[in-house]
C-alpha cells in the first residue's frame, strides 16, 4: 500500500504519529508527503516566519503524542523557556525525524518530494497527484495543505512596503525609515500580536488597525460558564435531534457572550479585564470542556440552521473560545489610553502611494500610514487550486462554509452524490466549512485518528472480500 499526503504541516505529523501507534496494520507501506518548504512540520503557522509570535494555547495540550508534557520537557531540553511558535515548529521538525525513524524499524518508509501539487483526481481506485515534476499514483490520499493568508487587498503586495505577517515581516526597515503611521488588517488575534510586537521593537508612532467590523477580540474572562455546564452540554448533545433553537438557548443560559458593538466601547472592554484578574486560570479548563462538543453540535444541525447559525452566532462563537490573554489585554488598553494605537471600521479602498499608503474611510476621511502589515488570517479556500480535476470531475463538494465536504466520522471527501469517496481524505483548513475549529492541534489529533481507523477498516474490508472471493 502507498500514502501521499499533501502538505507537511502539524496534520501531517499527526497522521504519521497515527500511523506509528497502529504500524501492524501498515507494514510495508510507502508514505509519500507533497511538501514545498525544506523543513516538515512547521507549515505556515510555525515557521521561522512567525518571529515573535507567541503560541495562544497551553502547552500541555500541545504536544503531538500522547504524553501531554511531551512538548514541555523537550522545551526543557532544548532550554527553551519561550512559547513562542517558531519553537513549537522545531518541535514538530523534531517529532517528525523521530517518529520517520521509528516508522522505518516496521517497514514503513517515509519520503518527502518539496514540489508544488498541480492537481489531484481520481483514476480508477487511485488517487493521481499532479506535481511540477512528476505524475504518481497513490491507494491512498490524504489532504492536509492547511490554509492560504488571506489577502483582502491582494493587489497591495506590489508594494515593499507592504508585508504578511505570516510570510515575513521587516521590523528593521519599518523602524528605519522612522514610520511615523502603520496600518494593521485585521482587529483579531493576530493584529493584536503584530501591534505588540512593534511596541517591542522599540516603535514609538502610530498604529492604525482597520477590519470590516473593527471589533478587537475578547479578552479572556471567567465565571462565563456554569459549573454544571459539561454535563447539561452531554445530555443536549445525546438527544436524537438537535435544534439551533435549543443550541442557542443552551448558549445564552450558559454563556455570557460580552462583545462590544462597537469598538469605541472601551468600558466594556475593560470591565472584561478586571473579570480577567480575577480567577483567569479556570480558562483552560472552561474552554477544554466548551470546544469538544462544538462540532457535534454542528453536524447535528439542519442547512437552514447551519446558515442561521453562521450569520447570527458563529462569530460570537470564534471569538469567545479565541480570547486574547490578560496581559495582552491591557497592553492594547494602554496603547489606546496613550492614543498610540486606533481602530477603524468600514474601509472602502487604499490606494498605493510613492512613499506609503492611503486609506479611504466609507464616510470619505483619509489616513496615510507608511508601511501596511497583513494580519488578517488565514482562508480555507487555498485547497480549491490543487482539486480542479475533482472538481471538475465532481468527485467533490465544495462546502458554503468554507473549504471541501467531508464525512463528519471519516473525514473523507464527499463526492456530488453525497457518497464518501473511499481513499481520499481532508484534515485542517481544508474542511473548515464541517470541522468549524481547525487549527487545534487537540481536535486535529481525533480527526488524524479517525483517517487512520477509517482507512484500516476500508483497508480489512477489501481484503476480506478478495478472501470471500478466492475461497
Amino acid at each position: 500500500m502507498n500514502i501521499c499526503i499533501i502538505g507537511g504541516g502539524a496534520s501531517s505529523v499527526l497522521i504519521l504519529n497515527r500511523i506509528l501507534k497502529k504500524h501492524h496494520e501498515f507494514k510495508n507501506t510507502e508514505i509519500v508527503i507533497y511538501e514545498t518548504r525544506p523543513a516538515i512540520g512547521p507549515g505556515l503557522a510555525y515557521n521561522e516566519n512567525n518571529g515573535y509570535r507567541i503560541l495562544n494555547t497551553s502547552p500541555n495540550k500541545m504536544s503531538i503524542g500522547e504524553d501531554k508534557y511531551d512538548y514541555v520537557s523537550w522545551c526543557l531540553d532544548q532550554n527553551k523557556n519561550e512559547l513562542l511558535r517558531k519553537t513549537y515548529g522545531k518541535y514538530l521538525e523534531y517529532k517528525f525525524l523521530e517518529i520517520c525513524k521509528e516508522l522505518h524499524h516496521h517497514n514503513i518508509i517515509v519520503n518527502a518530494k518539496h514540489e508544488e501539487v498541480r492537481d489531484i483526481k481520481i483514476q480508477e481506485d487511485k488517487v493521481c497527484i499532479k506535481a511540477v515534476f512528476s505524475n504518481s499514483y497513490y491507494n491512498i490520499g490524504i489532504i492536509a495543505s492547511g490554509g492560504i493568508i488571506n489577502e483582502p487587498f491582494s493587489f497591495l503586495q506590489k508594494s515593499d512596503r507592504y508585508f504578511s505577517f505570516l510570510n515575513f515581516l521587516d521590523f528593521d526597515k519599518i523602524l528605519s525609515n522612522n514610520a511615523k503611521t502603520v496600518g494593521v488588517i485585521g482587529t483579531g488575534q493576530s493584529a493584536v500580536d503584530v501591534s505588540l510586537m512593534l511596541q517591542n521593537k522599540g516603535y514609538t508612532g502610530k498604529i492604525i488597525m482597520f477590519s470590516k467590523k473593527g471589533v478587537l477580540p475578547k479578552v479572556r474572562p471567567d465565571n462565563i460558564l456554569t459549573d454544571d455546564f459539561n454535563e447539561e452540554l452531554e445530555k443536549l448533545i445525546n438527544t436524537n435531534k438537535t435544534s439551533l433553537h435549543d443550541l442557542i438557548k443552551f448558549s445564552t443560559s450558559n454563556i455570557e457572550f460580552g462583545i462590544a458593538d462597537e469598538y469605541q466601547d472601551w468600558k466594556k472592554f475593560i470591565k472584561e479585564i478586571e473579570e480577567s484578574r480575577k480567577s483567569l486560570p479556570r480558562w483552560n479548563k472552561l474552554m477544554n470542556q466548551f470546544t469538544p462538543h462544538i462540532i457535534q453540535l454542528w453536524s447535528k444541525l439542519s442547512e437552514k440552521d447551519k446558515k442561521i447559525f453562521k450569520l447570527k452566532f458563529l462569530e460570537t462563537t470564534q471569538r469567545l473560545r479565541g480570547g486574547i490573554p490578560l496581559f495582552s489585554g491591557e497592553k492594547i488598553l494602554k496603547l489606546i489610553s496613550n492614543e498610540q494605537l486606533n481602530v477603524i471600521k468600514d474601509i472602502n479602498k487604499i490606494e498605493i502611494l510613492e512613499d506609503g499608503f492611503s486609506i479611504h474611510h466609507l464616510e470619505g476621511e483619509k489616513f496615510e500610514v507608511d508601511f501596511i502589515i497583513n494580519a488578517a488570517g488565514i482562508s480555507a479556500n487555498g485547497v480549491f487550486k490543487i482539486i480542479n480535476g475533482l472538481l471538475k470531475n465532481r468527485n467533490v463538494l465544495m462546502s458554503e462554509y468554507g473549504g471541501i465536504e467531508v464525512d463528519i466520522a471519516t473525514n473523507q471527501l464527499i463526492d456530488h452524490n453525497h457518497n464518501a469517496i473511499k481513499n481520499l481524505y481532508a484534515i485542517g483548513y481544508p474542511t473548515k466549512g464541517v470541522c468549524q475549529f481547525v487549527n487545534s492541534i487537540e481536535f486535529l489529533k481525533t480527526f488524524a485518528d479517525r483517517i487512520i481507523n477509517s482507512i484500516i477498516v476500508e483497508k480489512n474490508s477489501k481484503l476480506k472480500t478478495v478472501s470471500e472471493n478466492f475461497i
